[in-house]
């Protein structure tokens, strides 16, 4: 099983782990993360930070359009 830090190079998401919040939301390998809470991304030290939250709103860029989601989850819950 992969960790989280696996899951995200720069602020591209490499890999999506089969049951996570992620893969039923339909966010694909190759999408970009760009915001979380309206907090820029930059890599996965901002990613680890940004998701301690139990609300967040993820911002991806998917497909050449951007996406938001807001997400509920556990306050120590990965989003996968």
């Amino acid at each position: 099983m992969k960790n989280s830090t696996d899951m995200v190079i720069g602020n591209v998401i490499t890999g999506i782990e089969k049951e996570s919040i992620a893969k039923e939301l339909g966010i694909e390998p190759g999408s970009r993360l760009l915001y979380i809470n309206g907090q820029p991304v930059e890599d996965i030290i901002d990613y680890k930070y940004l998701i301690s939250d139990e609300h967040i709103v993820v911002d991806i860029l998917k497909d050449g359009e951007e996406w938001e989601y807001e997400i509920d989850k556990d306050y120590d819950e990965d989003i996968g």
